[in-house]
């Protein structure tokens, strides 16, 4: 398993070729470290339409630039049909839930999750129902399972 590090961030190709990224222990992401993380994802999975699994958990903080800046990229031309944030302590619990209100990228399909192994097992569920074509076109029944209502 090949791993990308970068300042606040490791980023790896996992199992069924979703692309992971672990916010690394107290990091503070700017916007520079942002524009980092972005281009180390392409560079792991340069095609469109995969899963992406973001781990939160140690997370310090996050600028309001940067959490544009993802956004932005997030919603670009459909690169994932799914995201599931992988939060823990309170901080990032806030963090990962501006994904879910106002930092959502239109036709994102975003759960948050307790565990790692949780948020797996929903974007191999959200990849079995998404019929192909990246930026929310899943069934209406899309899995819900496993997800934490914050």
């Amino acid at each position: 398993m090949e791993k990308v590090v970068v300042t606040g961030s490791e980023h790896w190709l996992g199992s069924e070729n979703f692309v992971y990224t672990r916010v690394l222990p107290d990091a503070a992401i700017d916007v520079n470290e942002a524009e980092e993380s972005i281009k180390a994802r392409y560079e792991l999975h340069p095609k469109v339409c995969t899963g992406f699994l973001l781990d939160l958990r140690e997370i310090k903080s996050a600028s309001k630039e940067a959490r544009m800046l993802f956004k932005e990229d997030l919603g670009h031309g459909g690169r994932y049909f799914g995201m599931a944030i992988v939060v823990g302590n309170t901080l990032s619990r806030l963090i990962g839930s501006s994904y879910l209100g106002f930092n959502r990228p239109e036709g994102l399909q975003i759960q948050l999750f307790e565990s790692v192994e949780e948020a797996h097992q929903w974007l191999c569920e959200v990849k079995r129902h998404h019929k192909g074509n990246c930026g929310g076109s899943i069934e209406n029944n899309h899995p819900q399972s496993g997800a934490m209502r914050i």
